[in-house]
């Protein structure tokens, strides 16, 4: 799955899961600083793995969805 958060000058977070819109929201202040933070729960005996094939973070970067 590819997962993608985009975040305005405004505060507001638009979400996506394999390019289809998911939820926007408004979630953070301008003023307020932002550390990306990437996690996986085990529920009961399940083993879980997170592979990252790329991680992209920064300021006015926009690809296409």
């Amino acid at each position: 799955h590819t997962y993608r958060v985009e975040l305005t000058a405004g505060g507001v977070a638009t979400m996506y899961i394999d390019g289809t819109l998911q939820v926007t929201k408004s979630s953070v202040t301008a003023s307020t600083a932002l550390c990306p933070f990437i996690n996986v729960v085990t529920k009961a005996s399940h083993e879980n793995t997170l592979t990252i094939d790329y991680f992209n973070f920064g300021y006015g970067i926009r690809n296409a969805v």
